[in-house]
């Protein structure tokens, strides 16, 4: 009975040791596990503190995206605004420049105008001209043929009035015979008379002949006077208007280049 008491003493006895040895174990690992389990908490806690911090980020970066949003959105309200004043400064630009060429074009067909109206002029100045050179050629012969008439006319009046006087002369001492020959002379004296009277007729229409040739002379000179300044303010107005084409036409380059370059601003920017 005593060799099993003690047997079961040293069964206990080693019971006991193998119990303290796993209660020690147990201790180290509840020890390791617990150290552990500070880490895990300690890393959980420095994950939750990142973790936090990334959502603090992700909330400014939101509200950084949502203010970038507001400003891409007014952003793009502007440069919409831009593009329709861009537009709309092309559309008026596009309008000057045809009322710029319809006023060219209206010009230049005014310069054609007045072009074909002096082409005419010089014509009718050429024949106004000739007509001038004729008239001016016969108005000299007339004057020469009249004054010719009229030295003609002077003398011939001479002779019939000397020949008028001889005959009343002869008239005067044969009228107390009553012959024949005082009628001849009679008949010859009234001969005379009327060759004189159409002598002067005819000095009288040669007169008038010559007055109206002075005239249409005075007529023609006057005509071609009034056609060379016609001619002159011609020329003056097409000098101005093709002055203010070649004004225009570089108005009209100036502008373009103005607004291609704007334009070309507008898209850089």
């Amino acid at each position: 009975a005593t060799s099993a008491r003690e047997a079961l003493q040293q069964q206990l006895q080693l019971i006991q040791e193998a119990f303290e040895e796993e209660c020690l174990k147990s201790d180290q690992m509840h020890a390791k596990l617990t150290s552990k389990l500070k880490a895990k908490t300690q890393l959980l806690a420095e994950k939750d503190a990142e973790l936090a911090n990334k959502n603090a980020e992700v909330v400014a970066a939101k509200a950084l995206l949502d203010a970038a949003q507001r400003t891409a959105e007014a952003g793009q309200k502007q440069v919409d605004a831009a593009h329709k004043s861009a537009e709309a400064a092309q559309q008026s630009v596009r309008d000057r420049v045809e009322a710029v060429r319809q006023r060219e074009r209206k010009l230049q067909a005014e310069i054609d105008g007045l072009h074909a109206e002096m082409a005419n002029m010089r014509a009718e100045l050429s024949s106004s001209s000739s007509a001038l050179i004729a008239a001016q050629a016969e108005a000299a012969r007339a004057d020469g043929k009249a004054a010719a008439e009229k030295a003609a006319l002077k003398e011939a009046e001479a002779r019939h009035a000397a020949r008028v006087k001889d005959l009343e002369a002869q008239l005067h001492h044969l009228a107390v015979d009553g012959g024949p020959r005082s009628i001849a002379a009679e008949a010859e004296l009234r001969q005379q008379r009327s060759l004189c009277a159409r002598l002067e007729a005819d000095l009288d229409s040669r007169n008038n002949t010559v007055q109206k040739l002075q005239h249409s002379l005075y007529v023609v000179r006057a005509h071609w006077g009034g056609l060379r300044q016609l001619l002159t303010r011609l020329h003056v107005v097409v000098q101005e208007a093709e002055e203010e084409s070649k004004w225009e036409e570089a108005a009209q380059q100036q502008l373009a280049a103005n607004v291609g370059g704007g334009v070309e601003g507008r898209n850089w920017g």
